[in-house]
This record gives C-alpha cells, sequence and structure tokens, in this order.
C-alpha cells in the first residue's frame, strides 16, 4: 500500500519488484491499482509458490516472475534483463 501511494503521488520509478503474497493488498492488486496511473511500468513478481500456480492471477503485460529461492546474481540478471526491454 506504501509502494502505490508512492507511485500514485509522483513517485519516479522504473520497476516495481514485489513478493506476490503479502499481507492486506497482494501483488497482482497492487499491480493493477498502480496500472491506471502508470500502465507502462513492468513488474517483477517473486514468490515461493510456482509460476504455473499464479499465472492467471500475474497475467498481465510487463510483468515478469522469478521463484524463490534465488541468488543475487539471478534477481539482478533478471532485473538487468527487463530494464533493456526499455
Amino acid at each position: 500500500e506504501e509502494g502505490l501511494a508512492r507511485v500514485a503521488n509522483g513517485g519516479e520509478f522504473d520497476l516495481v519488484v514485489s513478493d506476490v503474497v503479502m499481507p492486506g493488498m497482494d501483488g497482482p492488486a497492487m499491480a493493477r491499482s498502480i496500472r491506471t496511473v502508470r500502465p507502462d511500468l513492468p513488474f517483477l513478481f517473486i514468490s515461493g509458490y510456482a509460476e504455473a500456480q499464479l499465472r492467471e492471477e500475474i497475467d498481465m503485460d510487463n510483468v515478469h516472475f522469478l521463484a524463490k529461492p534465488f541468488s543475487v546474481q539471478q534477481i539482478g540478471d533478471k532485473v538487468a534483463a527487463i530494464m533493456a526491454q526499455r
């Protein structure tokens, strides 16, 4: 909810990295809300659940996924690949 407020209040971000499952607002709900003000903002969701289990919830344009556990190298590579697409 704090991240959503920051984006909605004009915060400049290049990428949102978020867990899918969170207390309160989950990642997909947050993404849908952010997309109303920043439709082009890419998302990288991370989760301990299998991507196939979450695919329907996160089936949006410019949404990426990284399964836990991951290394610092893996998340760095994934972020670099997403940013290279911009």
